[in-house]
């Protein structure tokens, strides 16, 4: 069975031309949500000191 690779991409975020960064990218609030929820998908605290 031949493997089917499909490629997205969600706006102005991941284009190659865009130049810096969003403000949700620096925004800490977002970056602790995003944490978090990754530790509770993965099961790995990659924040842990």
């Amino acid at each position: 069975m031949p493997l089917t690779l499909r490629v997205y991409t969600v706006g102005a975020a991941l284009s190659p031309t865009a130049v810096g960064v969003k403000d949700w990218a620096t925004d800490p609030e977002q970056r602790a949500r995003l944490g978090e929820l990754s530790t509770r998908l993965t099961g790995v605290n990659a924040f842990a000191a």
